[in-house]
């Protein structure tokens, strides 16, 4: 079985797929990890994850992950804390070096928008001009780790390092909305069992709910 997946849901993928792999040995499983948006319809993939704010109409069957969180928040090193004092104020971001994902169209939008935690109030300040930005997630969280700057990024790429004490969680009250987690498969009424059973335990390891709609396949 064929499963295109974005980067960065390495240690949320890897305890669920070993699991499978073990209930179902007669399931073989090629992962591709990357960027590029696999067409479903025209490919020869039988499962996609992917990383969506709102999904288009299609004929594709959708999932959303619920069990993967992708707000996101700002963190640091304590070593760059110690060379920088913590921002008090989202307006303190704006003196900081920023280190984030490379994202084409977030990068040609002005502001950033936090939502008050608990609340529907929203703090806007312009978007700060990324000291290190790059495609691939975990590098530019290695590279926050390591102490080059701010990283505004998904808690699920950030939680295991926030325990270990090797991140600080900063301005705890404000949050940025992320995109959501899709499972996508085709549809109709000859589901291949293969599908069939990744999807139903995918249910029972994390937490899928059926989307209203579903994406169009994207062709790149």
């Amino acid at each position: 079985m064929r499963v295109s997946a974005p980067t960065g849901l390495n240690e949320a993928l890897a305890p669920a797929l070993a699991q499978f792999s073990a209930a179902f040995p007669q399931v073989a499983v090629y992962l591709q990890v990357g960027a590029r948006l696999v067409d479903l319809e025209s490919e020869p993939f039988d499962v996609a994850l992917r990383l969506s704010t709102k999904l288009a109409d299609s004929s594709l069957v959708a999932h959303r992950v619920r069990g993967i969180e992708f707000e996101r928040i700002v963190v640091a090193s304590p070593s760059y804390l110690k060379a920088h004092p913590a921002p008090m104020r989202v307006e303190d971001l704006e003196s900081h070096r920023i280190v984030e994902p490379y994202d084409r169209q977030a990068a040609a939008m002005s502001p950033l928008t936090f939502t008050i935690r608990g609340s529907d109030a929203q703090v806007t300040l312009r978007r700060p001009v990324a000291a290190i930005a790059s495609t691939d997630i975990e590098l530019v969280r290695n590279l926050v780790v390591e102490g080059a700057g701010l990283g505004i990024l998904p808690r699920v790429h950030v939680q295991r390092y926030l325990e270990e004490g090797r991140l600080v969680h900063l301005l705890p009250g404000l949050v940025a909305p992320g995109p959501n987690l899709y499972l996508l498969h085709r549809g109709g009424p000859f589901l291949p069992s293969k599908v069939r059973v990744f999807v139903d335990f995918l249910k029972r390891r994390l937490v899928l709910t059926p989307s209203k709609t579903g994406p169009k396949s994207p062709r790149r």
